[in-house]
């Protein structure tokens, strides 16, 4: 590069004519922090050290520490390199005496160029020297904490001895995408053939998978992994592949398979349970909730395409009990197309067919007709971690990175969904919807559950990723149900429930109220069982009741806490069903008419507990009563007193920090705060509501900001019925009617290039009626209580067409991309953005901030 016809000297390349002054020199690095060696072939580096590289990938390098005759590999980014000099040859190299010699020689410099070049220099190494002070000041406040603090599980591999060959590449001609997958011809095996080894684990062992789904030797060397400890990288890049137009498998016939007899009366008790009006036919709202139960995409046109292959092609909208086992057994509602194949593909691999698609046409004759073949092989590479919108439905379909111009996608989303969800099994992650969970159930089937617990764990250990445990993740579900039988058998009951709650006119939480006789808190089993008798749930069984109570509970104690029962009955899922449920209550005669609306007169059964100790503290009647009193009070009572509940918009008056963001090279910094949420002693009639956590740039304390548009604000609610020394005993009875606790936390972002890792959840509300207003902010992997932060009701809010106000960014740094905003300016909760774009959720602002709380916002938010 040169800039008015004369080379600059600031540039990473040496000088023409350097190497011939210095005569033949060796290519030295030095070590800018320690590693301790992972791997047989590996080096122990100490920063300081000097090394001489032999050889340089893309990754790991090679060389042999000067001083001693240690030589082996380390990875790249640990070292910089130096001149002979000694000094770093990075973005700015130091003029040294032989360069000066041989540029004053060739006369292609001024005396002011050399000046220049010798600022920037010692620039370079004044800043360097404030870098590694800070980063051993940090170090040593680090430790400090570690001291305090109990360290949490580090995101890295078990220390073994990993073995580096056999790492390929494996080359392979890209006209043999013509052919059907083969080890031997592109180096694609079966994900069955899948092993790793890992500690504790004696034996590498392989799951059974659909047999669609394959794995490259590029991506992974399989079949030397049964033996030697191997690393296994993320999954980026999936190939979906069709070598021949793929056609829709009329093999389901044949595959129909005998039930055991615990299978058959496992069907027949989810018949039961969806058959709502008792007329031994599923039709209507039932076919659609049997549709979803089975994780069928909402598509009319596909499900009376489904019901005319199980029904030997008799148009019908009826279903019989029959018809529902020849659909199950012989797989017909998964619409499953034979000769279309999923490979995890090296992202070498990956990169050099996108590069092939975009070549000349003609160039690479396979992308486009393959010589010999009437028709043409087609595929398409997708990120294993995008969605996008279908542009046909509401669903969501796996997102494409590139596509051959022939490829077609498949007749339904079921298989393609299927794959990515075992893929990303296999990829070690923890986040599954309910419907992800099911495809990944019935595809895992054919394994025990000890085999696949075994099996996740393995490939767990040879990843980057922290050992949380699985009994706290929503995978709990695929090592707990070991089959699509007792699957759609649960989610039957959890259906019926909600229907029958809804017959009753009853909310979640109105429903744990009234079976909680016990008013601790919790449901026994017993009070389960009884409850749900008195709701009229036909033929339960105590099994049922402890598979459902095993379901909902995630402590295993064997109670269903309040948050835990109205999570379970408030999903998506749940609020999808409302317009057919409500449908199906106006065309069907319910058994309610008579049934007292007193919910003390719910008879009592008992039955053996899951865990009795508890169990017993729960139906002791009464203990723990004070601690829960709040929750005993009827809603319906409350809608006559709720004009003496006032809502106002305040800004919080103090603050606790929960992230900063130091340790990340960014120019600019930020700090997310949780406002503090303590009315004081003179304040005891009311309470204060967290609608999310605040980000600022910079670190400095959010109290000390004079914000012109109000501030960092929170919800206060006040019983103006009580006095101000007085407490409420209504108050957190209507805060959980009128702002209901989100149904869950998802991962939005994450951010681990930092000196604390931060993790940014996004709050689930119960329904469409409420929004989430911000986000919330922690430091560990573990989502957030449920009662950090509270929904507010759509009705109270207005849309605003403001943009969204970009608070921090962290471009330039390593690892996933991401950004932080201000998206609702009257309250400032912050939004963050797993990428730098804003965000695409709606602003919104109250429309009064004071009011008074109505009848109807009671009676509506209990409906």
């Amino acid at each position: 590069v040169s800039t008015m016809g004369k080379p600059k000297l600031v540039h990473s390349t040496p000088f023409p004519g350097f190497r011939a002054l210095q005569g033949a020199e060796r290519k030295m690095c030095r070590v800018k922090f320690n590693y301790d060696a992972q791997f047989e072939t590996d080096i122990s580096l100490k920063k300081g050290d000097a090394i001489e590289l032999h050889d340089q990938g893309d990754e790991w390098w090679e060389g042999t520490v000067q001083g001693s005759n240690q030589r082996g590999h380390f990875p790249s980014n640990y070292v910089e390199i130096i001149s002979p000099h000694g000094t770093p040859s990075g973005e700015t190299l130091g003029i040294h005496s032989p360069a000066e010699a041989v540029l004053e020689e060739a006369g292609s410099i001024t005396e002011q160029d050399l000046v220049e070049a010798e600022y920037a220099f010692a620039v370079e190494q004044v800043q360097e020297q404030e870098q590694e002070q800070e980063i051993e000041q940090e170090q040593e406040v680090q430790h400090e904490k570690e001291e305090e603090v109990q360290e949490l599980p580090l995101e890295e591999p078990q220390k073994l001895k990993y073995a580096r060959d056999h790492e390929g590449p494996f080359p392979w001609p890209i006209d043999t995408l013509s052919s059907p997958p083969s080890e031997s011809v592109q180096g694609f095996y079966s994900l069955d053939q899948m092993k790793v080894l890992a500690t504790p684990f004696p034996k590498a062992k392989s799951l059974s998978f659909p047999a669609e789904l394959f794995a490259s030797m590029n991506y992974f060397p399989s079949k030397y992994a049964s033996k030697s400890y191997r690393r296994l990288k993320n999954i980026s890049v999936i190939m979906e592949w069709t070598p021949a137009p793929a056609v829709l498998s009329s093999e389901n016939a044949a595959r129909q398979r005998r039930l055991v007899f615990e299978e058959e009366e496992s069907l027949r008790r989810s018949f039961c349970l969806l058959d709502l009006d008792g007329d031994e036919l599923l039709n209507g709202t039932e076919v659609q909730s049997l549709f979803e139960a089975l994780d069928v995409q909402d598509d009319l046109e596909r499900h009376e395409s489904i019901l005319k292959y199980a029904l030997d092609g008799v148009g019908s909208e009826n279903l019989d009990l029959l018809g529902l086992i020849k659909l199950i057994t012989g797989g017909f509602y998964k619409e499953m197309e034979s000769g279309r194949y999923f490979v995890v593909l090296s992202l070498a691999e990956a990169e050099t067919l996108r590069a092939a698609l975009h070549m000349p046409s003609g160039t690479v004759g396979v992308l486009h007709d393959v010589v010999g073949f009437s028709e043409p092989t087609s595929f398409a590479l997708r990120m294993l971690s995008g969605e996008e919108k279908d542009g046909h439905t509401s669903n969501t379909r796996w997102k494409v990175l590139d596509q051959s111009s022939a490829f077609k996608e498949g007749i339904s989303l079921y298989q393609t969904d299927t794959a990515r969800e075992v893929f990303r099994f296999l990829d070690s992650q923890v986040s599954f919807t309910e419907r992800q969970l099911g495809l990944l159930v019935r595809a895992l089937q054919q394994n025990q559950i000890v085999d696949r617990q075994d099996f996740y764990k393995a490939v767990r250990a040879c990843r980057r990723r922290r050992m949380v445990e699985l009994s706290s993740t929503s995978l709990k579900a695929v090592f707990s149900i070991p089959h699509e039988f007792e699957l759609l058998e649960r989610r039957a009951t959890n259906f019926s429930i909600q229907l029958l709650m809804t017959r009753q006119g009853l909310s979640p939480m109105d429903t744990f109220l009234a079976f909680n006789q016990s008013r601790t808190g919790s449901i026994s089993c017993s009070e389960l069982y009884s409850g749900l008798k008195w709701l009229g749930l036909r033929n339960v069984e105590p099994e049922q009741i402890y598979k459902i109570v095993q379901t909902m509970d995630s402590t295993g104690d064997g109670l269903v806490t309040f948050d835990e029962f109205v999570s379970a009955f408030t999903t998506a899922r749940n609020s999808s069903r409302a317009s057919g449920m409500a449908e199906h209550n106006a065309a069907t005669p319910t058994s309610f008419s008579d049934r007292p609306a007193d919910h003390s007169s719910i008879p009592r059964y008992q039955i053996p507990e899951l865990n009795s100790e508890l169990a017993s503290t729960s139906t002791s009647g009464g203990l723990a009563a004070e601690n829960s009193s709040h929750m005993a009070t009827k809603p319906r009572d409350l809608a006559s007193i709720a004009h003496g509940f006032k809502i106002k918009i305040v800004k919080a008056s103090s603050y606790n920090r929960i992230w900063e963001s130091k340790g990340v090279l960014t120019q600019n910094k930020v700090s997310v705060w949780a406002p503090s949420l303590d009315a004081g002693f003179m304040h005891r009639n009311r309470l204060m509501v967290c609608l999310g956590h605040f980000a600022v740039q910079g670190f400095s304390n959010p109290s000390k900001e004079k914000a012109k548009d109000g501030g960092y604000c929170i919800l206060e609610i006040s019983d103006t019925r009580a006095m101000m020394l007085e407490s409420s005993s209504s108050l957190e009875s209507v805060i959980d009617i009128v702002l209901p606790k989100p149904v869950q936390f998802r991962l939005e972002w994450r951010k681990d290039q930092a000196k604390t890792p931060f993790r940014a959840w996004r709050a689930e509300p119960p329904s469409d009626d409420y929004v989430a207003l911000g986000m919330i902010g922690t430091t560990g992997d573990e989502p957030p209580p449920l009662d950090s932060m509270r929904c507010v009701p759509r009705r109270w809010l207005v849309p605003r067409n403001e943009p969204a106000k970009l608070v921090w960014d962290d471009k330039g740094t390593e690892g996933r991309p991401g950004s932080i905003w201000v998206l609702n300016s009257g309250i400032k909760t912050f939004f963050a953005v797993a990428s730098h774009n804003e965000p695409s959720e709606q602003a919104f602002g109250f429309q009064d901030l004071h009011f008074n709380l109505t009848s109807e916002d009671i009676i509506l938010d209990t409906m």
